[in-house]
C-alpha cells in the first residue's frame, strides 16, 4: 500500500515508522516496510528475522540493499493487491474477516475496495497500526486484540461470521491446522481465501517441523509454529467437506514474488467458495 498518495505529515511519517513493519507499505520515497526482503534474502528464509528487519530507510543501508528491499516488497504488494481485488470483485459490498491480520493490510484494503465491513484479529496488539491506517486512508476497519484459542475452544472468542475469511501464511504457524481450517469454515459465510503451502504427495498428511521457532513460550501440544502444513489432498477434501466445493486456484503472476520462492513448499493462493 503506497501511503505517499495520502501526503503524510511529518508526524504521520513518524507514527508510520513506529506502527508499521511486517506488511508492505511505502511510507515515503526513502522509507518502506515489509517482510518480503527477509523471505527472499534472510537467513532460513526470514525465519530468524524480527521487527527491525522489516523497516528499511534509504539513508541507513546501501543503495543496492534499499533497491532489493523495495523490489521484493513491491512484488509482495502486487500479490496482496491482486488477491484483494479478486476477493472484493467476487463479493462486492461483502464482509471480510482476517483472524491474523498483523498491521491490517487486508482489512483496510478490503474497505478501500468497497467491502462494507472488515474485521481483523491478532495475538499481538496492532490497535495502533490499524487505527493509523484508518486515519490516513479514510477507512473504518475494525481490530480486536484477541487470539485464536488452540487448546479448548478452537475459535477466537466473540468472533462473528463474515462473508469471506482470509488466512495468508497462517496455517503454517498453527499446531492444529484442521481445527483452524474448521474455524475458518465456520466463520466464512461464502468463501475462504487461503495462501498456504501444501504437500504434493498423494493421500492425507499433516506436516510438522521443530517447535517454538517463533513463540518460545507456547507449550506442548500447541508449540508447533513453523512449517506446519496439510497435503493438497487433505486440504482440498477438507474444504469440500465443509461445503466449499468451488475451489479456484489463482495462477502465479510475473509481478508477484518469484516462482522459485512461490514454489517452495508448493505454495498456492486459493479462493474456496460455497
Amino acid at each position: 500500500m503506497d501511503l505517499r498518495d495520502y501526503k503524510l505529515t511529518p508526524k504521520q511519517i513518524a507514527t508510520a515508522k513506529n506502527v508499521l513493519d511486517y506488511q508492505p507499505f511505502i511510507i515515503t520515497d526513502s522509507v518502506q516496510t515489509g517482510v518480503a526482503y527477509s523471505w527472499l534474502y534472510g537467513d532460513e528464509g526470514g525465519r530468524t528475522s524480527h521487527g527491525k528487519d522489516f523497516i528499511c530507510e534509504r539513508d541507513k543501508v546501501s543503495e543496492q540493499q534499499y533497491s532489493k528491499f523495495c523490489d521484493a516488497n513491491l512484488a509482495l504488494r502486487d500479490m496482496y493487491d491482486d488477491w484483494l481485488d479478486v476477493i472484493a470483485q467476487s463479493y462486492p459490498g461483502g464482509t471480510l474477516l482476517d483472524p491474523a491480520c498483523n498491521n491490517g493490510y487486508f482489512p483496510v484494503g478490503a474497505i478501500k475496495r468497497g467491502m462494507s465491513t472488515a474485521t481483523g484479529y491478532d495475538r499481538a496488539d496492532y490497535t495502533k497500526s490499524v487505527a493509523f491506517l484508518n486515519e490516513v486512508v479514510g477507512t473504518n476497519a475494525i481490530f480486536n486484540h484477541r487470539a485464536y484459542d488452540p487448546r479448548q475452544q478452537h475459535t477466537i472468542p466473540g468472533c462473528k461470521q463474515h462473508d469471506v475469511a482470509v488466512a495468508s501464511l497462517i496455517l503454517c504457524h498453527i499446531s492444529d491446522p484442521l481445527y483452524y481450517l474448521s474455524f475458518l469454515g465456520k466463520m466464512a459465510k461464502e468463501a475462504i481465501f487461503l495462501f498456504s503451502g501444501m504437500g504434493v504427495e498423494p493421500g492425507y498428511r499433516i506436516y510438522y517441523s521443530k517447535p517454538n521457532k517463533f513463540y518460545t513460550s507456547d507449550t506442548f501440544p500447541v508449540c508447533f509454529d513453523n512449517d506446519v502444513g496439510l497435503s493438497k489432498d487433505l486440504l482440498f477434501d477438507s474444504l469440500e467437506m465443509m461445503g466449499f466445493k468451488n475451489i479456484k486456484v489463482l495462477p502465479h503472476q510475473d509481478s508477484w514474488l518469484p516462482k522459485s520462492w512461490y514454489d517452495t513448499g508448493n505454495q498456492q493462493a486459493i479462493l474456496a467458495m460455497r
